[in-house]
């Protein structure tokens, strides 16, 4: 019985964590539409049946029944007559917006583990700051690495080349899942595949003629980047999560 209500209890911070790195990710879309003036219909955390909704002056705020995702929807008129006209400038800062806010909240997150490590005598001045601006670049290199095991379906796998420094601190339990979260998130949307942030960019970037390309092979190509993005080790930190 008491094994069982550790289980129960471990899937619901699992959730909890999982559920606030989309409450993140999302955010950034929403503040980007409202300072663009587009016209927002609802902000749910979850996807599935509505457990609570408030209808506020804004927007519609929900709470749905399956807590794997979250998703902002603007209203009809505003994603065609507002959204659809902005500059392609605007477009791609409100598509990256989650990408955006899942890498800032990492970042600060490895900022701080980074300094506590050097307080504690872990690293030297040097090593910090030889780690501090080691750190975004590995992040870049991190997505493509991701990217290459995709396209290898994961027999080329680089990314423990680029480990993620915590300063030699192992965070708490719930810390380090937050962080992984967050990384994982921004990586795979930064992906240029329908419908990740980064094909909704690909495709503000691209010709007409090729984004209706795009759109065409979708599904497929979604079916295949979420198989072979399975078949990775999602090792990314240093300080390994279990």
């Amino acid at each position: 019985m008491q094994h069982a209500l550790k289980t129960v209890f471990a899937a619901l911070v699992f959730l909890l964590v999982l559920e606030t790195t989309f409450a993140i990710h999302e955010y950034g879309h929403l503040r980007e539409f409202q300072k663009n003036k587009v016209p927002v219909k609802e902000f749910s955390l979850g996807i599935g049946y509505p457990l609570y909704q408030h209808h506020g002056a804004e927007f519609t705020f929900s709470i749905r029944a399956i807590p794997i995702a979250a998703y902002v929807m603007p209203t009809e008129g505003g994603n065609e007559s507002i959204y659809g006209k902005l500059p392609i400038k605007n477009k791609i800062i409100v598509s990256a917006a989650g990408i955006r806010n899942n890498f800032a909240v990492s970042l600060m997150l490895l900022f701080f583990f980074q300094v506590l490590g050097w307080k504690k005598g872990y690293l030297s001045p040097k090593e910090l700051i030889k780690t501090m601006l080691y750190t975004p670049i590995k992040i870049i290199l991190l997505f493509f690495a991701f990217m290459l095991g995709c396209l290898t379906l994961g027999i080329v796998d680089l990314k423990e080349k680029f480990l993620l420094s915590t300063g030699k601190i192992t965070p708490p339990k719930i810390i380090m899942g937050f962080l992984f979260w967050n990384l994982v998130l921004g990586l795979v949307n930064v992906a240029p595949i329908l419908p990740m942030d980064g094909g909704r960019i690909a495709q503000d970037l691209l010709p007409i003629s090729i984004a209706h390309s795009m759109a065409k092979i979708a599904t497929p190509l979604l079916i295949f980047f979420m198989i072979s993005a399975n078949l990775q080790k999602f090792r990314i930190l240093e300080a390994d999560i279990k």
